[in-house]
C-alpha cells in the first residue's frame, strides 16, 4: 500500500514526491476517521460581572453533541467544493445522543457515513483509491450483517448461519487459478454455504479438520481449524 501513497521529501523543502505508478495503478489517499464527544456548555468558562454581580452555574453541562467525520492531508474535512468555494457534499456526521435526543453513536450509523463518505471521495478524487483508516473503537470493529466472517459460518449448509455476500477470491489464495474469481457464498438452493465446502471449492484441504477453534485458535497457527 505504500507504494501508492506520495511520500515527503527528505530535504528541508517538504515538497510531496508523487508515487511511481505502473498503467493502471491509482493513488491511495489516506482518510483517517476523526470523532468526538462535546457538551453545549463546554465552552463556557468565563463570564464579565459587575463588582456586586454573581453567575448563576448551570448545574448541567448541556446537551452532548458527537461528531464524526474524515481527515485527509489534501481536504483536511473530507468535502467536495463549488467554484465559489461552499462546500457541495461532505461526510462529516453530527448526533445530538441522550434519553430525550438522537440514538447512541453505534456501527450502523458508521457503516450508513462510510457509504456517505465513499461517495463523497469519488466525486472529490476521481482516479485515486480512497484508504479509510479507523482506531480500535468496538464500534469501529463491527461488521454488515452480510459481511465475510468465517466465525459466523456452520460446519454444514444451511441453518442458523447469515446468508453472507459473495466474494472475490484474494491473490493470496494457495491455488493461482482460483485468483480475483468469484466465489458464491449461497448453494443453488439459497442456503447458506458451509465452511467446508467453501473451503474445497478453492482447493484446501480440510480433511481431519475440525470447523472451529474453541475458545480461540492457538498463537501464530494457520492450520488449526476450517475457520
Amino acid at each position: 500500500m505504500r507504494k501508492f501513497i506520495p511520500d515527503p521529501d527528505s530535504s528541508k523543502k517538504l515538497k510531496e514526491i508523487p508515487p511511481n505508478l505502473l498503467p493502471g495503478e491509482m493513488e491511495v489517499i489516506a482518510n483517517f476517521q476523526d470523532e468526538s464527544l462535546a457538551h453545549a456548555f463546554d465552552t463556557v468558562s468565563h463570564a464579565w460581572l459587575g463588582p456586586s454581580q454573581q453567575i448563576l452555574m448551570k448545574k448541567s453541562h448541556g446537551q452532548l453533541i458527537h461528531d464524526s467525520d474524515f481527515i485527509n492531508k489534501i481536504d483536511g474535512c473530507l468535502v467536495v467544493w463549488n467554484p465559489d468555494e461552499t462546500v457541495k457534499a461532505e461526510a462529516w456526521e453530527i448526533i445530538y445522543p441522550g434519553s430525550n435526543g438522537d440514538k447512541w453513536w453505534n456501527h450502523k450509523q458508521l457503516l450508513k457515513q462510510v457509504d456517505k463518505a465513499i461517495k463523497v471521495f469519488k466525486e472529490a478524487h476521481s482516479g485515486c483509491q480512497a484508504l479509510f483508516v479507523f482506531d480500535q473503537s468496538s464500534a469501529h470493529a463491527a461488521l454488515g450483517p452480510d459481511a465475510l466472517h468465517a466465525f459466523d459460518m456452520n460446519k454444514t449448509n444451511g441453518g442458523a448461519q447469515c446468508k453472507q455476500k459473495d466474494m472475490i477470491i484474494p491473490d493470496s489464495n494457495s491455488d493461482p487459478q482460483f485468483h480475483s474469481k468469484v466465489q458464491k457464498m449461497t448453494t443453488e438452493s439459497g442456503e447458506a454455504k458451509r465452511l467446508k465446502q467453501v473451503l474445497e471449492e478453492r482447493e484446501f484441504d480440510v480433511k481431519n479438520m475440525c470447523a472451529k477453534c474453541k475458545p480461540v485458535c492457538p498463537f501464530k497457527n494457520d492450520k488449526c481449524c476450517m475457520a
